[in-house]
């Protein structure tokens, strides 16, 4: 029995790892933008998380702004950089 697993392990080949794809995997978990109201205190509270697509952004910071009309909106993605802001 160990002389069949013993031959199982001598024919795995290893492959080396494509770190272009480890990057982009990375790159994709934190590709996220959220969606942020500025509350009466001057806080940012996240009311909604999105895909970073310009369209899913502009219609997300829209549906808030017409629910808070007198507040600040801003987008802002997974490092905390501002993608837009009303």
């Amino acid at each position: 029995m160990w002389k069949f697993f013993l031959n199982m392990l001598a024919n795995i080949s290893v492959q080396p790892v494509n770190m272009n794809t480890a990057v982009t995997y990375a790159n994709v978990i934190n590709d996220h933008v959220e969606i942020q109201l500025q509350d009466n205190v001057g806080n940012w509270r996240t009311y909604h998380v999105t895909t970073n697509e310009p369209q899913r952004i502009v219609s997300g910071m829209q549906q808030l702004a017409e629910q808070y009309p007198n507040n600040r909106i801003r987008a802002v993605d997974s490092n905390k950089r501002i993608v837009d802001i009303l």
